[in-house]
């Protein structure tokens, strides 16, 4: 279980937002990781750590989710899900609080944290089974227009 500290959604504002979805629309949810550890690298002066990191990737996915910018798939089925217009795959969206989310995605975070990372060891399967396994799936919602599902 990773341990909480005192990071929240709130670090983050509307250049860091414009910024993830000018740089990183459509891409994978390993990639709100790694942008989130940037923009702390560049707020703060510093590196996070590997606790830090994992939950600034937990407040970046929250605020993500709460501003619209990305949609979940439930990654556990007989879970509540929602329809979205305009989305042409037909997906059903995890229709849960993004408090639930980030307490199911802390609950399936490897044990060793260094694994949210990757290419650590010679063995990724921690990485692999969190990123594309457990970690629920996401997609993006059209900067422009805000109706579009990518």
């Amino acid at each position: 279980m990773v341990r909480r500290l005192n990071l929240n959604s709130n670090i983050f504002d509307k250049d860091d937002l414009n910024y993830v979805v000018d740089w990183y629309f459509t891409n994978w949810v390993s990639s709100i990781h790694a942008v989130g550890d940037y923009i702390f690298e560049r707020k703060f002066k510093r590196e996070p750590n590997y606790e830090e990191s994992a939950e600034i990737f937990l407040a970046l996915f929250k605020r993500l989710v709460d501003d619209g910018i990305i949609l979940v798939l439930p990654p556990i089925k007989g879970e509540p899900t929602k329809k979205v217009p305009n989305d042409n795959a037909n997906d059903d969206f995890w229709d849960v609080s993004s408090d639930k989310m980030v307490e199911y995605i802390r609950s399936v975070m490897p044990k060793n944290l260094k694994f949210l990372n990757g290419g650590l060891d010679d063995k990724d399967d921690e990485w692999g089974k969190f990123w594309y396994g457990n970690c629920p799936w996401i997609r993006w919602v059209d900067k422009n227009d805000g109706n579009k599902v990518y």
